[in-house]
């Protein structure tokens, strides 16, 4: 029987671990299975196939493509096809953990020079044995050119290692995570390379624990530092290194030389980082160019840092915005003491806080400078989250501040990288994953979307010769229009039904059918059946080890046994391909093929990673042409404990009166016995219990304060005699007014969004000034922005929300029984409009502009008119007396939809009127509503005119947030 090692004793040659690898870098449990959702008119098309854990990538002038695999491999795309191999280095690649070849880069002349960079981790000892712990990092380079078949060719002789010839001029790599990055040319020449700490996720590390690490040949002892090392000026690690791409040593310029380029300090350009996975220069800030550094967190925090040069980003002392927890207290030499550069961008990996969302890996970015998508996102920073799978959008400032984010995608998967294709202007991402890894492409489609294709081949294998029947009559175009369909069907025939039967003869053959279907447009979309002739799946016979929820102790050796068959290798002597992948679960992620090895007998050896660990063995079978089956089991840590986690709190600083509503499970695999309970504990004497708990089943509780003050929120997960807590400290605050700001940032109805984007931001910091809580939504945030407005609807304080331009399409839900914009006014608090006429036209969630439901009688449903036509004045406006008290700013101007008062619902009075025309309409009005809420509108005028709005605005907001 072969052992069979995991990453404290060894794995097997070409398995590893997908990125990345760390208490905080990992798919988050909660996240499987999510449906992608892109805005209305966007659709991700696959480019290439048959990828093996690409993780990094990087264009071409022209819009071709290199990926670079983590095992080692460099692959050359053209035309969205998986080209040729360029480089194979998987026997100098440690492909163990979150390490392997990890970046690229083509020189700016790439064109003239042809001049390849390349960063991975290297195997010391090159034996095929994914063994090794204590490592290195290299910077190596390559030569290239184009054949005369026009496929991309490495000249092995011209290969140069600029950092990492050998290992104690190497990057630090001293554990699993945390070694390597990214590469970054700036418009100056020079290269940017990452470099995280080298130390260990699986606690706090100071130093000590990696004793081959340091020695003669190997680091100096004085490196011996763990996270410290991001501090330390005489290491690359936890840097980001600058430096010449024709020697790999550091500039005289840089913020830390020291007069010796080789020096370690002379190269860095920046200091205090965990894991700066991934680099964007900025554009148009060149020849120096500003640079944003996505930097993965430990265990509260992702950043995206802004990188001008010498600055201390604060790892391990600080984690986001906050000081660190732990590593301050174990700081011995005084790093600790130095000041830190703030993070651009971060964000929680539990509470959404402000921001309204968490991830757990900060991971690929992309300035959008195409003009295919629509103008709301020229400009814009695309950023992205590996364990949660989404895709945000930053809107910065001329000085790289950030102006506004908001979301742009979900359940796109474990993104790694992301890129711009310089050709078109579409977005490329990455989404990682052991046999689930894509490239895909972003693309914008507008209002024609591609084919939908629902197709089939039935049966895929069997006897020969093998009638298949090929089936897409049911695909459909979402505009309703007639489709094309090609089948080419892998032997050189072609058709062009929908249906067909077709037979395939040869059973030394694997046939490839390919299906595309076009619209009239000529959108088209593709899928690809695999027919193998002569052939069935292996069966597994046999899985005898280990037994389904066995228990298991720290350093236990598994037995791993099951045997399997195929009729057609077993008959012609050809062994199956038997594989082994351990998957480690704990602390809410998933760490894929933790341990692999081949062969039907061999064994793995646990390790304790604290409560709620467990295992998931699974085995894959795989005859010689490609067919598979797979089976996994369960194994438990017998000494495990229920451990209590809080998922989620509506906001741990609520207003008096404010409801929050908490939702928290146990962390219990394989749980046994003494019926598991959780009880949250609201810090004020009271305490809501739930009985017999399963593993990660939540249990959600509403709770509202009595009184201001700070309370210690617990939930309390038992068994028996077994006690664990989770703390979340809650602040509940005095009454304040609160205000949201609706900028739909989606259409330029009546203001363009820029002037959205600005008067967004503005009055939002004009509220914060008064005391306000302020907060920004978008199209696409509608279920934020009603779980905002819930919690304030029935509390005694008037709260506003701000709408430009169009209304969010939620505000009409449930209008039979009175909207939630009804529900809110008629609350006692208010709703501000300004640039259309309100409540006609709404956006929906995914973007569309729409008056279904709404229409011209949208206003008078809400003000619950006496008499129809309530909006449609137009004409100038001439301002009231007394009008220059409250709104200064205010001067005459023309409108389109001017309201009269004398038609509003009898539980509606005019408040004040700042301006009326020559008929008595009005678009500059407040009303009031019997139960003291208010209606106020401004402005209902043309995209193109030119008003102090947010003058306006900000003067009626102060006048009116106190009651």
């Amino acid at each position: 029987m072969t052992p069979m090692r995991s990453p404290a004793a060894a794995a097997a040659r070409s398995r590893f671990l997908p990125l990345p690898l760390s208490l905080s870098v990992c798919l988050l449990l909660g996240a499987r299975a999510a449906a992608q959702q892109l805005p209305a008119g966007f659709i991700a098309e696959p480019l290439g196939r048959d990828w093996v854990l690409p993780v990094s990538l990087c264009f071409l002038d022209d819009g071709r493509l290199l990926v670079a695999e983590k095992p080692g491999t460099v692959w050359f795309v053209e035309n969205d096809e998986k080209k040729t191999l360029v480089l194979d280095l998987q026997a100098e690649t440690l492909n163990n953990g979150d390490r392997g070849l990890l970046g690229i880069a083509v020189d700016p002349d790439f064109g003239q020079n042809g001049l390849l960079y390349l960063l991975l981790v290297v195997d010391p000892n090159a034996d095929n044995v994914e063994a090794e712990q204590e490592t290195f990092g290299r910077l190596v380079r390559y030569s290239t050119h184009f054949d005369a078949q026009g496929n991309l060719v490495a000249d092995p002789a011209s290969r140069t290692v600029l950092i990492g010839s050998a290992w104690d001029n190497g990057i630090p790599s001293l554990h699993f995570s945390h070694a390597i990055g990214d590469l970054q040319f700036l418009g100056d020449g020079s290269l940017l390379v990452t470099a995280g700490d080298g130390a260990h996720f699986d606690g706090a590390d100071t130093g000590g624990r990696d004793p081959n690490g340091f020695g003669p040949g190997k680091f100096s002892l004085d490196q011996d530092l763990g996270a410290f090392r991001s501090q330390y000026d005489a290491t690359l690690a936890g840097k980001i290194l600058r430096v010449d791409p024709a020697t790999g040593l550091g500039l005289p310029d840089n913020p830390y030389y020291t007069g010796n380029p080789a020096d370690w300090a002379s190269r860095a350009y920046a200091k205090g980082l965990r894991n700066p996975w991934r680099l964007l220069a900025v554009p148009g800030t060149g020849p120096r160019d500003r640079v944003l550094v996505a930097e993965v967190g430990w265990e509260l925090w992702e950043e995206v840092n802004l990188l001008r040069g010498g600055e201390n980003f604060g790892w391990p002392c600080h984690e986001g915005p906050l000081a660190q927890p732990v590593y301050p207290g174990l700081d011995t030499q005084g790093f600790c003491a130095a000041a830190a550069t703030a993070p651009l961008l971060s964000w929680h990996h539990f509470d959404p806080g402000t921001q309204g969302y968490t991830g757990n890996c900060a991971s690929g970015m992309a300035f959008y400078q195409g003009d295919s998508y629509p103008p709301l996102y020229r400009g814009v920073l695309f950023f992205s989250d590996f364990g949660q799978g989404w895709i945000r959008c930053a809107r910065l400032d001329a000085q790289q501040q950030v102006l506004g984010v908001f979301s742009f995608a979900t359940g796109v998967g474990p993104i790694v990288d992301m890129a711009e294709d310089p050709l078109t202007g579409d977005l490329v991402y990455i989404s990682f994953g052991t046999g689930t890894a894509r490239l895909r492409r972003i693309r914008y489609a507008g209002d024609d979307l591609p084919p939908v294709l629902v197709a089939a081949a039935d049966p895929t294998y069997g006897p020969a010769p093998l009638a298949v029947q090929l089936r897409a009559s049911q695909s459909y175009d979402p505009e309703g229009g007639p489709l094309q369909f090609l089948w080419e069907l892998g032997d050189g025939a072609e058709s062009l039904l929908p249906d067909l039967d077709h037979v395939y003869p040869d059973p030394a053959v694997t046939y490839r059918a390919r299906l595309t279907v076009s619209d009239a447009q000529l959108w088209s979309s593709s899928q690809e059946f695999v027919i193998t002739p002569g052939n069935t799946p292996p069966q597994i016979t046999s899985f005898r080890l280990p037994q389904p929820g066995q228990l298991y102790r720290a350093g236990d050796t598994i037995l791993l046994q099951a045997k399997a068959r195929d009729a057609e290798d077993d008959a012609a002597g050809v062994a199956l391909d038997v594989q082994w992948h351990v998957d480690l679960i704990h602390d809410h992620h998933v760490h894929p093929d933790f341990a692999v090895a081949g062969g039907p007998d061999t064994s793995f050896r646990t390790e304790h990673h604290g409560d709620g660990t467990y295992y998931e063995v699974r085995l894959q079978v795989t005859d010689s042409r490609g067919l598979s089956v797979s089976e996994a089991r369960p194994i438990y840590d017998a000494e495990t404990r229920p451990r209590a986690h809080i998922a989620g709190v509506s906001d741990t600083t609520p207003r008096h009166g404010q409801a929050i509503t908490v939702t928290g499970h146990m962390e219990y695999p394989g749980g046994r016995g003494n019926h598991p309970a959780l009880v949250w504990d609201w810090g004020d004497g009271s305490h809501e219990a739930f009985q017999d708990v399963g593993h990660q089943q939540d249990a959600s509780a509403s709770h509202t304060y009595a009184r201001p003050g700070d309370y210690e929120l617990r939930l309390i997960a038992t068994e028996g005699r077994s006690k664990h807590s989770a703390v979340q400290p809650i602040r509940v605050q005095r009454p304040r007014p609160a205000a949201a700001v609706f900028a739909p940032l989606v259409a330029e109805r009546w203001i363009s969004w820029d002037e959205q984007e600005e008067l967004a931001g503005g009055l939002a910091a004009d509220l914060q000034a008064l005391g306000a809580e302020a907060v920004v939504f978008h199209y696409n945030d509608q279920d934020a922005l009603v779980a905002w407005m819930q919690p304030y609807l029935h509390d005694s304080v008037r709260d506003t929300l701000v709408i430009l331009d169009v209304a969010p399409a939620l505000l009409y839900a449930g209008e039979d029984d009175g909207s939630l914009a009804e529900l809110w006014m008629e609350s006692g608090n208010g709703i501000v409009w300004t640039g259309a006429q309100p409540f006609y036209e709404y956006v929906t969630p995914q973007g569309l502009i729409s008056a279904a439901g709404a229409g011209a009688r949208g206003a008078e449903e809400v003000l619950d008119a006496s008499r129809p036509n309530l909006v449609s004045g137009l004409g100038d406006q001439y301002l009231t007396p007394g009008s220059e008290l409250e709104v200064p700013s205010l001067q005459p101007f023309f409108t389109w939809r001017g309201l009269y008062p004398d038609r509003i619902g009898s539980e509606w009075t005019v408040d004040r009127k700042y301006a009326v025309d020559w008929l008595g309409s009005s678009d500059a009005i407040a009303l009031r509503h019997l139960a003291g809420g208010y209606y106020a509108q401004f402005y209902c005028t043309a995209v193109s005119e030119v008003l102090p709005r947010r003058a306006v605005l900000g003067e009626f907001l102060q006048a009116y947030l106190e009651p």
